[in-house]
């Protein structure tokens, strides 16, 4: 579905450590993404907030899971080259 589109921006607009036994083990990062349809060049977005965990054999970030929800108005405008209509 995204292979039309060309990821123009990411804005991370908050991250949260969940520390658990003295180990930070798990985060949620939010962010905003802006795309372009490659074709038209028309712009939108969407914001997911993202879980991630500590892989247990070499430590790096893996990806659980995230929720796409619509950018709101505030971050849109503040954030993103995108206008609201």
């Amino acid at each position: 579905m995204f292979d039309n589109f060309e990821l123009n921006k990411c804005h991370i607009v908050e991250e949260t450590y969940h520390d658990e036994d003295g180990d930070d083990k798990k985060a949620t990062v939010k962010f905003v993404a802006e795309m372009a349809l490659r074709e038209s060049g028309e712009v939108t977005g969407f914001m997911e907030t993202s879980e991630f965990e500590r892989a247990k054999t070499h430590g790096g970030w893996l990806y659980r899971n995230g929720t796409i929800d619509a950018v709101p108005d505030e971050v849109l405008v503040k954030n993103l080259d995108t206008k609201k209509d």
